[in-house]
Formats: C-alpha cells, sequence, structure tokens
C-alpha cells in the first residue's frame, strides 16, 4: 500500500511540476538588478590577510570598516539580509584599534597571539546573539527582543579582536533552508535575486557572497551553514559538534541531543 502512496505521490508532484513550469520560466524571463561592483580592492582579501595588513600598519581598521559598511549600505536594499547594525560603534571601536595598533607597533608578535583577528570586521547570524542587537530569530512573539550578552563564538571573536559590524536574517527559529520570516522577510541571492540564499544562514550567506562582510558566524545542525554557503557561492564550515559552546544561541536547549548536533561557527 504505502508503494502505491509513494507512487502516486510521485505522479502528483511531476503534475504539478509541468503545470508550473511555464510560469517559472516566464518568471526567469523579468530584469534582474544586479548588484553594483565591488569598489575596494580589500573586500577581495581573505580575514588573514586583512587582519595581517591591519597588523603591520599597511591599512586602518577604519578603512576596513568603513569599506565593509559602505558595500552593505550598496547591497543590503537588494538582498535584505541584515536584521540590525551597529555600524557607528563598529566604526568608534575601529578607531580605537588604530590608536592601539599606533602605540604598540613595536610589539607585533604579541598582537597576532593574542589577537590575530585585530580590527577584522565581521557579522554575525541573529540566532547566535549580538549584545544589544536583535535577537527575534524571525519569531513574531520574540520580534523587538534583544540579545543581553554575546553568544560564546562571538565573545571569543572579540576576545581575538574582531569587531562585529551586524546581525543577519535566518527563518524563523533557524528552521528552514530558506531565509523568510515574517518579521524581516526574504533574503534573496546576491547572484540572482529570483533565487534563494538558502538557510538557515542565509543572512550571512548573502552578505560574504555579495562581498559586504569579510567572514560571518553562523550555525548548523542540517546543513544551516553548508547550504547557504553553497548557494552563494562562498566557503562553510561545520565544525565538530561540542568544540564551541552553544551558549548565547537561541533556540537553545540543555538536551546532549540537540548539543550533538547543532554547532556554533
Amino acid at each position: 500500500m504505502m508503494e502505491i502512496i509513494m507512487l502516486l505521490l510521485g505522479v502528483f508532484q511531476r503534475l504539478i511540476s509541468w503545470i508550473l513550469w511555464p510560469f517559472y520560466y516566464i518568471n526567469s524571463l523579468r530584469p534582474k538588478p544586479r548588484l553594483p561592483a565591488i569598489s575596494s580592492p580589500y573586500l577581495h582579501m581573505s580575514a588573514v590577510q586583512i587582519a595581517r595588513k591591519i597588523r603591520e600598519g599597511e591599512v586602518k581598521s577604519r578603512d576596513i570598516v568603513d569599506a565593509c559598511i559602505e558595500r552593505i549600505k550598496a547591497v543590503n536594499p537588494i538582498l535584505n539580509a541584515i536584521v540590525q547594525d551597529r555600524f557607528k560603534e563598529a566604526q568608534q571601536e575601529a578607531n580605537d584599534v588604530d590608536d592601539y595598533i599606533a602605540a604598540n607597533s613595536k610589539n607585533m608578535a604579541v598582537i597576532e597571539k593574542e589577537k590575530p583577528l585585530l580590527g577584522v570586521p565581521f557579522t554575525v547570524k541573529e540566532s547566535c546573539g549580538l549584545k544589544g542587537l536583535s535577537q527575534a530569530v524571525g519569531c513574531l512573539p520574540r520580534n523587538g527582543m534583544i540579545a543581553t550578552e554575546d553568544g560564546v563564538s562571538v565573545k571569543e571573536l572579540r576576545k581575538a579582536g574582531a569587531i562585529p559590524l551586524a546581525v543577519t536574517n535566518t527563518p524563523e527559529l533557524c528552521l528552514c533552508w530558506e531565509s523568510n520570516n515574517l518579521i524581516t522577510g526574504c533574503t534573496r541571492n546576491p547572484f540572482n535575486i529570483h533565487r534563494t540564499s538558502g538557510g538557515s544562514s542565509g543572512g550571512e550567506g548573502a552578505l560574504i557572497g555579495a562581498g559586504a562582510s569579510l567572514f560571518g558566524v553562523g550555525s548548523d545542525i542540517a546543513g544551516s551553514i553548508r547550504i547557504p554557503a553553497m548557494f552563494n557561492g562562498i566557503f562553510g564550515h561545520k565544525p565538530t559538534p561540542g568544540y564551541i559552546s552553544l551558549e548565547g544561541h537561541f533556540p537553545y536547549s540543555q538536551d546532549k541531543g540537540f548539543q550533538k548536533f547543532l554547532v556554533n561557527l
């Protein structure tokens, strides 16, 4: 009986596909707004390269932060990837980094060891927790909820000297392979805005794929980092479960099974 049901479902799915195909085809012919070209050469570099240039005084952290902010402002009206930003605070932190490096220019080896990402801007998936910014995670009953502290992964990156710029979009409670919710709306793919950026770390995938963020923090239980990475043409890594604490992430559970599958990076 089950085999017959599965066969009928397959036939029904194929029939629906044939019926809808002309509509999808017509939709694909619509003009597609293109993202503006990347104007800063630094946005083509890796976070590690940028960190070294900042330490060695080849470029100021403030210049890199400003380049990322300018790029985000250029692409976000098209992509809809940002939930909330902290641009002014990030610029001040970048100024502080530049002052710190100027005063400690002879201690590059120490800076590299203790703060390997000093002055490098990054973005954070909303669910991962960035103090003072939204952590609604696309859920209407949580709308307006603010993270009271940094998630552990964000804390560690800040300890390493990195500067958070914004929190980015996710599906409701991270439970979908497309970043769409009733609060922020749908995040689009930087290569084709008629396509999805994936999920649940789709805001991160879209921004990094658009050259608007040097690197980002996401979480993954069933492809939530890896799917957006594939869809947006970037590298995404799911680390070993338990290697990085999930504290500060929402949703969160004390259940060991949950902590075995969900990872944060």
